[in-house]
């Protein structure tokens, strides 16, 4: 399996009204943001600090009071087992029961390729909620991506050795 970034945390259930810059605001407050990705359609985001201590501080900021949102706040892969790696999804847009969702890390990604490629590469090992290619402040990506599934099935059919 490919290593994990540890520096990368995922915030979920975040209020609509929250940009990014709120997010750096709030969670610079734990350290230097290298990046930071929201995903208004499902109410998330990865926030990347430049070291593991950063994103470890950021944990405390788990079920916090965001407006009328509890916002969860984990560490967005571990080198654990993808079972262990499930997160919780939520979305107020879609009746999509995010409660099995399974998230991957997709590593050594070519630099012409982008969500849309991606989900059509991998929709055959089941259903894709999200793709999200991680991006440099200035667009051009990183080289990695994170997928979610509906559940943890889907998410391992991926997994060919």
């Amino acid at each position: 399996m490919e290593s994990r970034n540890k520096k990368t945390i995922y915030i979920s259930n975040l209020p609509s009204s929250v940009t990014e810059n709120d997010l750096k605001i709030i969670f610079e407050n734990f350290g230097e943001c290298v990046s930071c990705e929201l995903c208004l359609e499902t109410f998330s985001a990865y926030f990347e600090y430049e070291n593991e201590a950063s994103a470890d501080r950021a944990l405390g900021m788990n079920n916090a009071d965001m407006a009328e949102s509890q916002v969860q706040v984990v560490i967005a892969f571990k080198e654990n087992s993808l079972e262990e790696e499930s997160t919780v999804f939520t979305s107020a847009l879609e009746n999509i029961d995010y409660s099995k969702a399974v998230q991957i890390f997709v590593g050594d990604i070519g630099f012409d390729v982008d969500e849309a490629v991606l989900e059509e590469g991998f929709t055959k090992f089941g259903k894709i909620l999200e793709v999200k290619v991680v991006r440099m402040p200035d667009g051009k990506h990183r080289g990695y991506a994170f997928m979610s599934f509906s559940n943890e099935t889907e998410a391992n059919k991926y997994n060919i050795h």
